[in-house]
């Protein structure tokens, strides 16, 4: 984020270079890599590990750095690694991130942040109790898309927001460790649906019910490629989301803009509606009767402002925006949605302390 790196550089006294190293040099982590190169005044990465040792020095040539390592426990046993970043599949993030937080080190996961609730709070009270930070990577709060509809909400713009929906169309075609429930942790709501549902939360607040069906309309998984979820927000919203992995299709290729998002977020309030399909529009006052205005936002990408809060936190020791403690109420809802599915009820969110 541009507003973070600025009070970065004004804020305080200069301070040392964030060491950072990397824990999984697969696909997502691809996505870390421009964060630490635009960010190099800030820190840099040190080392990497992974198991496959050519992906490995791929990923560390793309960074700049020499020391490659199989086994992260080596990465983990170096001085002067002041942080970690956690690119591993779903299942190993709990397991490794407490191994880094005993070592002495900072944490960015990918999400989800663990593939239970019990792991994700025992990581966030490690966390606290060591006095490390944890942040888990929920990229779409840094999307500048998603922070100007924040601020609308937090001026008043749309006043009281009653009701967003989420709809979210991808096709799975691979199979590896993602379509394995034990590894993933669950289908398309732990591994793709948890992006909308962190989101939803920051927007209107937290979840205090839900209820969820989920099948398997392809087969291609072990998990749920198909659901549809209902959600109750503690402050009276009520929020729809429907994810899929089995569409081989997204309705909106062929509609202006040709190859528009297969995602899309609309939030109708008291004074006026958001939707993201094809840009950013609002209704209201300025938009007509009836009508929608398009808003342009900053071109920048989501994962470099991710990267560059991580490294400013770590360097500051302030709280990150998507927190352990924060994201402990995303995967709370998770934790729910599946227990909905499984009952075919709806059931209460259990709660968490830190709020969104």
């Amino acid at each position: 984020m541009k507003a973070l790196s600025r009070a970065f550089r004004q804020g305080g006294e200069p301070v040392a270079e964030v060491r950072v190293g990397l824990i999984g040099c697969g696909g997502i982590s691809r996505a870390h890599v421009r964060g630490y190169t635009e960010h190099s005044a800030v820190g840099r990465v040190v080392a990497v590990a992974d198991t496959d040792r050519e992906r490995a020095e791929e990923r560390a040539r793309s960074l700049g750095c020499e020391s490659v390592y199989a086994d992260y426990r080596a990465l983990l046993d170096r001085r002067d690694v002041d942080a970690v970043d956690i690119c591993l599949p779903h299942f190993l993030h709990a397991p490794v991130a407490l191994a880094a937080i005993a070592a002495g080190k900072h944490v960015l996961v990918e999400k989800p942040m663990a593939t239970t609730l019990a792991d994700a709070r025992q990581m966030a009270d490690a966390a606290r109790g060591a006095g490390r930070i944890l942040m888990v990577g929920h990229n779409q709060r840094y999307m500048p898309v998603h922070r100007q509809i924040k601020e609308w909400i937090d001026a008043g713009t749309l006043g009281r927001v009653f009701c967003i929906r989420a709809d979210c169309n991808q096709y799975l075609k691979r199979r590896d460790w993602l379509t394995n429930n034990r590894e993933a942790g669950g289908g398309v709501v732990i591994s793709v649906a948890v992006h909308k549902l962190d989101l939803m939360r920051w927007l209107c607040g937290d979840v205090r019910r839900v209820a969820a069906f989920g099948c398997r309309g392809l087969g291609e998984i072990e998990g749920e490629d198909v659901a549809v979820i209902s959600l109750e927000f503690a402050g009276g919203a009520l929020g729809e989301f429907v994810a899929l992995y089995a569409a081989k299709a997204n309705p909106w290729q062929a509609m202006p803009p040709v190859g528009a998002s297969p995602e899309y977020l609309i939030l109708y309030g008291s004074n006026g509606v958001v939707h993201t399909q094809g840009g950013l529009f609002i209704s209201d006052e300025a938009a007509g009767r009836d009508g929608f205005r398009r808003v342009d936002v900053a071109g920048e990408n989501s994962f470099v402002n991710e990267i560059g809060h991580y490294l400013e936190c770590v360097a500051t020791g302030r709280q990150p925006v998507s927190s352990g403690q924060r994201s402990l109420g995303t995967m709370a809802v998770l934790d729910a949605i599946y227990r909905a599915m499984d009952r075919r009820a709806a059931v209460d969110v259990e709660p968490t302390p830190a709020g969104v």
